[in-house]
């Protein structure tokens, strides 16, 4: 698939280099994090799912990015191609790959050795090409973006993308591979009806049973806007994949001068794994409901808000909880360390059942700087994660950002991001170049 949405991008990008507007842009960034552990020892990593540091974590750690974005259009047609540069340790990939993770091997193959340790990955994040047919039909081919929602942390009815992460909100999502079709009828609805292929990046072609029906419909009235979303993928038997049916609605609206918006989604079996007593993993069936509520509102001292509640209905269970940890601790016991299976299982912002956000965002225009303060609180999981940080504009070009990260556990006998996490403190600073 990637190799067929990169043809369609070249054969585009050749036609608008002589006829259109080309534009190249991109980010490069580098971070640099320290983890704190009190108190400092030999067993400052391990937890359940990183026995005796097995995934190698080493106190100062550091990572770089690259984006690069080709961009062109003219009256009729648009493309977009992005690809992402990144590093990471080959023991994770050989990992992945030695436990059967489909998607991790495929990558794995594709990688390109750098430094005896670590891989050097290159990523499609987008290879879209849009038609404009008329001057309200618009059709999209390729890698796309294809976000859709209201909520900051969390989109229940986002059928097509990956979750998105509620710690990191604004990173953008890997596109998904689609033919879309949109019928913007001006200030009244938006419609489009969308093909979607759910198969991971495989060299072997494509299989229909892998394909999705999306349907996104947004209506517009007087201060309020309606989406309706819907999903559909024909499964042989119910249960035999992690994408089942799925319809939701959501809507916002301004009311004295604050935005508020929510989100109610109902899926027809679960996306994620779960131990049942046998602890035998499986997917759920039955039909699983999740919700977001929230609002956001500007202070007259430009002092931004957002605060939100999610009701993830396809959260652990105390029961799963305990199951998933008796599964974890029989793998360490007689491989020495959980298998890879396990571990994603454990998605961060969706372990448990209920979940509070609060973000603050205050510009210092005159300083070049921007605080921020984001704030996740779990009441059934008793966790509270705080990320606070600082950006200065050093340039126009040039961001550098300091932050931290503090996860809490109230409750030491629950299963929860901070219990698992191997860091419980942590200080990071990035630079960031934009071209």
């Amino acid at each position: 698939m990637k190799k067929l949405n990169l043809l369609v991008v070249l054969v585009l990008f050749i036609h608008l280099s002589s006829h259109g507007n080309v534009i190249f842009s991109g980010s490069l960034k580098t971070n640099l994090s320290l983890f704190l552990a009190f108190p400092y020892d030999d067993d400052r990593f391990d937890t359940l799912i990183n026995p005796n540091n097995f995934l190698g974590m080493h106190d100062i750690q550091g990572a770089h990015y690259l984006l690069t974005k080709i961009e062109g259009e003219d009256e009729k047609s648009f493309f977009s191609l992005w690809l992402g540069f990144n590093t990471y340790r080959i023991a994770e990939a050989l990992y992945a790959a030695a436990f059967g993770d489909d998607s991790q091997t495929y990558a794995l193959s594709e990688t390109l050795p750098f430094l005896g340790t670590e891989i050097g990955n290159v990523e499609l994040l987008r290879a879209t090409v849009s038609f404009y047919a008329t001057d309200t039909i618009v059709f999209n081919l390729g890698r796309q973006q294809m976000h859709t929602g209201y909520g900051y942390g969390w989109n229940p009815i986002d059928f097509a993308n990956p979750l998105k992460d509620p710690y990191e909100p604004d990173a953008e999502l890997k596109g998904v591979d689609a033919v879309k079709m949109t019928l913007a009828l001006g200030n009244i609805a938006s419609l489009s009806l969308s093909g979607i292929y759910n198969g991971s990046d495989s060299p072997n072609g494509i299989n229909f049973e892998n394909i999705m029906v999306l349907s996104e419909n947004t209506l517009y009235f007087p201060g309020v806007e309606i989406m309706v979303n819907g999903l559909y993928e024909y499964d042989e038997k119910q249960g035999e994949d992690t994408t089942p049916m799925a319809v939701g609605i959501g809507s916002k609206f301004d009311l004295f001068d604050i935005g508020f918006y929510g989100e109610g989604a109902a899926r027809f079996g679960s996306r994620n794994y779960y131990y049942d007593s046998t602890l035998t993993r499986h997917i759920k069936t039955e039909t699983l409901f999740s919700a977001l509520a929230g609002l956001e509102y500007v202070f007259p001292n430009e002092l931004m808000l957002i605060l939100e509640y999610f009701y993830n209905g396809e959260g652990f269970s105390a029961k799963e909880k305990d199951n998933f940890k008796q599964s974890v601790e029989s793998a360490i016991e007689m491989f020495g360390y959980p298998g890879s299976e396990q571990i994603m299982m454990i998605i961060p912002g969706y372990i448990n059942n209920h979940y509070i956000l609060c973000h603050l965002m205050y510009p210092l225009y005159d300083q070049n700087m921007e605080l921020q303060l984001l704030m996740l609180f779990s009441p059934d999981a008793m966790m509270l994660n705080i990320l606070p940080g600082v950006s200065f504009n050093i340039s126009g070009s040039f961001t550098l950002t300091a932050g931290y990260t503090g996860l809490f556990d109230f409750d030491n006998k629950k299963i929860n991001e901070a219990s698992v996490s191997p860091f419980k403190h942590m200080l990071n600073i990035e630079g960031a170049y934009f071209f």
